[in-house]
């Protein structure tokens, strides 16, 4: 399967494929590559008492059916009826 179907001829000089006079310190390659993604702060559009309201009606670590996806959607529906963009 795989490789063993198609073979690959060793290298006739395995020394050559040393590369002793490469500097892997100043190759030019990053030394750690970023982790995870940057999300830009973004500001709220509820005024305190609005923000305070939705914290009072909605649980966000409250009983879910759906992995958290009602709450959610709960979260936006209530964040719309505020903003009437219902």
């Amino acid at each position: 399967m795989g490789n063993i179907q198609h073979s690959v001829a060793e290298p006739e000089n395995v020394e050559q494929l040393y590369l002793a006079h490469l500097d892997w310190d100043e190759c030019g390659l990053p030394e750690d590559p970023p982790h995870g993604i940057t999300v830009p702060t973004t500001p709220s559009p509820l005024i305190p008492e609005e923000l305070a309201a939705l914290k009072s009606a909605i649980n966000p670590l409250g009983h879910s059916e759906s992995y958290g996806a009602d709450i959610y959607l709960a979260t936006i529906q209530y964040i719309q009826n505020i903003l009437g963009q219902i």
